[in-house]
């Protein structure tokens, strides 16, 4: 559960600006970077390219460093700005593959075949295993695994224009069809903050949600109900908006040099 769909809500009501400290939870996520129960602060404004919205990151962190005591930071924090890079630009520097916007699952199993990625390589474990009928974004993630972890090491980065099969809220980007005007920022390898430009099309919205329904329907997956409310809201008419989440429990982890969730929360999941 996030509140992003009820922000959105209040978007079309007619709020310009707004944000919300919020406890989300997902199911079956644990780990030193995952807990089911976590903090998130989510922002939106309208009107506003999603440039402004990493800015406002970026100017929060600024900000933390120059207020809060340099001894509660084990290390010199890397001040904005920081680095942007594509999703593209990843792909070509770490893989060789070429990401065009054009490929559907097919394709791009084909050229990480070609580039070689066998169980030495992005945790395919066999070469065989690309032939099994994986979907576009279980292909993805497995080559993304790759280097994710290298993603923020000497600063932050904003890593933005997403394939579009990869951001079903998102809008799509008017000068590259094939992808969608997502960002995320990384830090230290770990994922820090997610956001869109917001996708305020109704019958597209209804379309990838149904989409995303029959995906969840063909692997097996249990089945979200498709939010008739906000797509209600999107009909009413959602102004041009960028919204962001960032994770506190990780912002919090990425500035004091802590490896483990657990450690910057009061109860893990074990704990309860």
């Amino acid at each position: 559960t996030s509140p992003e769909f009820q922000m959105k809500r209040l978007l079309s009501g007619g709020f310009e600006r707004i944000f919300q400290f919020a406890r989300c939870f997902r199911k079956n996520e644990s780990g030193p970077l995952h807990n089911p129960e976590f903090t998130m602060l989510e922002w939106y404004r309208t009107n506003k390219p999603l440039e402004m919205l990493m800015s406002d990151i970026e100017q929060m962190v600024k900000h933390l460093t120059e207020t809060v005591s340099a001894q509660s930071f084990p290390e010199q924090v890397p001040l904005p700005p920081w680095p942007r890079v594509t999703v593209s630009e990843l792909f070509k520097k770490h893989l060789d593959i070429i990401l065009d916007g054009s490929e559907n699952a097919d394709h791009l199993r084909k050229k990480a075949i070609l580039a070689g990625f066998y169980e030495s390589k992005a945790d395919f474990n066999t070469a065989s295993k690309l032939t099994e009928p994986l979907d576009y974004e279980q292909i993805f993630f497995k080559l993304w695994n790759y280097f994710e972890a290298d993603l923020g090491i000497v600063s932050p980065v904003f890593v933005y224009r997403w394939p579009l099969p990869l951001a079903s809220l998102a809008r799509q980007c008017p000068e590259h069809p094939g992808f969608a005007d997502r960002v995320e920022l990384y830090a230290d390898g770990m994922e820090l903050a997610n956001g869109f430009e917001e996708l305020t099309d109704a019958s597209e919205q209804r379309r990838r949600f149904e989409q995303d329904l029959e995906n969840r329907k063909a692997e097996g997956r249990s089945e979200v109900p498709l939010d008739d409310n906000l797509i209600k809201s999107l009909e009413q008419g959602l102004p041009e908006s960028s919204g962001m989440a960032l994770g506190v429990d990780r912002l919090i982890m990425w500035l004091c040099g802590i490896q483990n969730i657990r450690d910057v929360i009061c109860f893990s999941e074990n704990e309860i």
